[in-house]
């Protein structure tokens, strides 16, 4: 699960965690945050595995899958962000052996739901309500799905292809396939249907798909993120800044255990590690550092809220949520 946490308009705080109760009865629970912290309210929902948390129009989204029998049921949630009330939920028994939970994703006020079935994926609409639309048979298995540009993006353990989204279906545009098959990591997506993924360190540019270019094979690259200039931010020992044909723009004298990175609308950089939380500006100087931690370790991405505030989801030696001033 990479999305644990959202903000909502208000900059209320939504967190999605697993819940450890007795052994084999595990529950996905959401606590709700003021902007000021206080707490709103919590809430435990069935299955011991989570998608990512979404929040889209006033409806908090997610999905679950259960591993405690022999046929696990999968589950997505449409709830109440006041109060943590689940408005409608669809179920199903899953054919999986992994449990992994479906996965969502959000575009233009409707909610797209990937399942496996054997070697086959089906693609399941709902409106934000959480009435189901309509449902489609894909001959590809999916492994994750993902919304851009008024169009879904399925990823395999190898390929991609993309689907342009109508009223009552989705229609197949392309496929891009690994040159050697080998697995290709979460995408990334730029502007103008510029699609990025990562294999072995080497980052893939990918457009209407056809390779365009592979970038940074002779430097392992573990991690990456793009803005909507289709700028590269590439964490290989250090974090570097590259344009879409691998040029670079600058090297930041960032030298962390980087896990994460958030971009900021001014384009301020605040890399979360294990060790709190680094901070860049647009040109690569560094800024500033957190205080040592004393209670706390392995910063997640953190959210940038309206004040420009940042929230800190941070483990440790329990788990912890700060917010701290963007300066």
């Amino acid at each position: 699960m990479d999305k644990e946490a959202v903000l909502d308009e208000d900059d209320n705080v939504y967190v999605l965690f697993l819940a450890e109760e007795e052994i084999g009865n595990n529950e996905s629970c959401i606590i709700s945050f003021g902007k000021d912290g206080s707490a709103r309210w919590k809430k435990e929902f069935s299955g011991s595995f989570s998608s990512d948390l979404l929040y889209q129009n006033s409806r908090l989204i997610f999905a679950t899958s259960n591993s405690g029998n022999n046929n696990p049921i999968s589950e997505i949630f449409f709830v109440n962000p006041i109060n943590g009330e689940i408005i409608v939920s669809h179920s199903y028994y899953s054919s999986l052996e992994n449990y992994d939970p479906p996965k969502i994703a959000v575009l233009n006020e409707k909610c797209y739901m990937l399942s496996d079935i054997d070697s086959m994926s089906k693609i399941t609409a709902y409106s934000i309500e959480g009435i189901e639309l309509w449902n489609q048979d894909i001959d590809f298995e999916g492994e994750s799905i993902y919304a851009d540009e008024n169009c879904l993006y399925l990823k395999s353990f190898s390929a991609i292809q993309k689907y342009l989204v109508h009223s009552t279906d989705c229609e197949f545009v392309w496929e891009w396939q690994h040159p050697d098959a080998y697995y290709i990591s979460t995408l990334k997506f730029g502007s103008d249907g510029n699609v990025f993924c990562e294999n072995a360190g080497n980052i893939y540019h990918v457009l209407d798909g056809q390779l365009m270019n592979i970038l940074f094979a002779d430097l392992y690259v573990s991690k990456f993120y793009i803005n909507q200039e289709n700028d590269l931010f590439v964490i290989a020992s250090g974090l570097t800044k590259v344009d879409l044909n691998g040029n670079t723009i600058w090297t930041s004298s960032l030298n962390c255990e980087t896990s994460s990175l958030t971009i900021a609308p001014d384009g301020t950089i605040y890399s979360g590690s294990m060790f709190g939380i680094y901070t860049v500006n647009s040109e690569g100087e560094f800024m500033w550092k957190s205080p040592d931690p004393t209670d706390y370790l392995s910063v997640r991405s953190p959210l940038i809220n309206s004040d420009g505030n940042l929230i800190l989801l941070a483990s440790g030696k329990s788990p912890y949520i700060y917010c701290m001033k963007g300066n």
